[in-house]
């Protein structure tokens, strides 16, 4: 087998244990044994091609953990967010609650008279 096809299997099975794990550090880590593909292709050395796939896979991973940090919610945020909004019911029950929900927000359905 030549070193392309040890590039596009080991692609292969880094896409498919990304499907298995839902994570998607190991579909960076694909794009890079893709990258070392064609590099491969291209007919240089072993050399280049482990360089292309740590640059690409590399920088793909580090990227994505930093796009994540920017991502990350509270908790309450995260349930707030799942649920669709807040509803403001301090009067007590028996009570109407108002829906505080932005007008557009797409989340579920409006209350009525809205």
């Amino acid at each position: 087998m030549g070193d392309s096809t040890m590039w596009w299997v080991l692609a292969g099975v880094l896409v498919a244990l990304e499907l298995l794990t839902g994570t998607f550090y190991l579909l960076m880590l694909g794009l890079g044994a893709v990258a070392a593909a064609l590099v491969a292709m291209a007919d240089h050395g072993l050399s280049t091609q482990l360089v292309a796939a740590a640059m690409v896979g590399g920088l793909g991973a580090v990227l994505l953990g930093q796009w994540r940090k920017r991502q990350t919610t509270t908790p309450q945020e995260a349930q707030d967010q799942q649920l669709g909004g807040k509803l403001d019911c301090r009067a007590g029950p028996g009570s109407d609650c108002h829906d505080r929900r932005l007008p557009n927000s797409g989340h579920g359905r409006q209350p009525p008279g809205s």
